[in-house]
């Protein structure tokens, strides 16, 4: 073993009489270099997306929510919240009811989606933190709206001579029949807006956020009906252990969902084009490692002298191949170590000087994992295994002859 080990490592930095094929070996190297650097910086560049993507997910979402599993609405109890409020795992628990409104506001109009809030909703999830203007503030018929629903209805803050309307379906089938002259099909509410937030493209364009009392009065709610209890814990990896506590507090009507499960389109999205992206450049790199193929093979023919030497030595067939199969690993795993090295020092220079910017003060997010190091060193090996493999099947008995 110490010889086929001695005799690839030989052959690895030996220099072939042949220009050519010095060339072809120079090529290849440079290649596995170029090919193992992009994977890792591909990569990396994902993982900052990723990590800046998931941000607003983690800062502003609840670790766990509980829902009705059929029907909008669920009904808990004091006593329940009260329960699940005691739990060691729960740090704090808010309640919120959602529902699509009508807003009118002088001569714009548009449907939105009202989120009526406990008093605490802010120590759950800290939507205060992303006020554009203004102070969150929901009492007395105060709101904070997000900034694009704003700009749309063209809404001053704290007017309070002309509040924005809020107009929902009456409960229960409307019959003009019965109603009297100026009856109308639909609860009517104001509110003033003190203060407009900034998440995302979607909550801004959608969401008015108001006191869950001034809501559950609108849709002719009881005041223990919501439509979803959300969570705060210390720990959100604790899921395991808060689930058969709180499915024993509250009944089997309802779901029960980690931050992962009720954002699951956003994880599955991320994670195919994570899948999507390493297989293009996966297929990059396969291509790339075909030179290495030719480039064994090449080193093969041109070391055929010595070989028939080797082979009069004593080493068979079998051990021959092993000798370029170590050679293909060698060349392999010290060009991607190579390239890591490259692609380290490029977004290590990216995290440090912020030379590539989304817009002028957002530089492109990147982040170097472990993960991504060892995903590109297993690439790289398992390919390059192959592609040696291929190679190592050159030599024959026919090639010594």
């Amino acid at each position: 073993m110490k010889a086929l080990f001695y005799i690839a490592r030989k052959y690895l930095f030996s220099k072939s009489t042949q220009r050519s094929v010095n060339l072809i070996n120079y090529i290849t190297f440079a290649v596995i270099i170029i090919g193992s650097a992009a994977l890792f910086i591909v990569l990396s560049a994902f993982s900052g997306l990723r990590i800046y993507s998931l941000s607003y997910t983690n800062s502003y979402d609840p670790d766990f929510q509980i829902s009705p599993s059929n029907g909008k609405f669920m009904k808990v109890s004091e006593a329940e919240l009260e329960k699940i409020n005691a739990l060691d795992e729960v740090t704090y628990l808010a309640t919120e009811v959602r529902e699509k409104v009508y807003l009118q506001f002088r001569n714009n109009s548009t449907i939105a989606t009202i989120v009526g809030v406990s008093e605490n909703y802010t120590e759950v999830s800290p939507i205060d933190e992303a006020l554009f203007f203004g102070n969150w503030n929901l009492e007395n018929n105060l709101s904070s709206i997000g900034i694009g629903l704003s700009n749309k209805l063209e809404l001053p803050i704290l007017n309070f001579e002309n509040p924005l309307q809020l107009l929902v379906p009456k409960a229960g089938n409307f019959n003009f029949a019965g109603q009297g002259i100026g009856s109308q099909p639909f609860n009517r509410a104001g509110v003033v807006v003190s203060s407009v937030f900034s998440l995302d493209e979607e909550s801004d364009n959608s969401l008015l956020y108001t006191d869950i009392a001034l809501v559950q009065d609108l849709l002719e709610l009881h005041p223990e009906e919501y439509t979803s209890l959300i969570v705060r814990t210390d720990d959100a990896a604790s899921f395991k252990s808060i689930y058969p506590k709180l499915r024993e507090l509250l009944s089997e009507e309802v779901e029960i969902k980690s931050k992962e499960e009720f954002n699951a389109a956003l994880y599955k999205m991320l994670n195919t084009e994570f899948a999507a992206t390493y297989t293009v450049f996966t297929l990059i790199l396969i291509i790339a490692l075909f030179n290495l193929t030719g480039a064994l093979i090449t080193i093969i023919i041109d070391k055929k002298e010595q070989l028939r030497s080797i082979a009069q030595m004593g080493l068979n067939i079998s051990q021959l191949k092993s000798v370029f199969f170590v050679q293909g690993l060698f060349i392999s795993v010290l060009g991607g170590g190579i390239g890591l090295l490259f692609g380290s020092l490029i977004i290590g220079s990216q995290i440090q000087f912020e030379w590539l910017k989304i817009a002028p003060s957002l530089p492109y997010p990147v982040s170097i994992t472990v993960v991504n190091y060892l995903i590109v060193l297993v690439t790289i090996s398992v390919l390059g295994s192959i592609s040696s493999l291929v190679a190592a099947q050159k030599v024959s008995p026919k090639l010594l002859s």
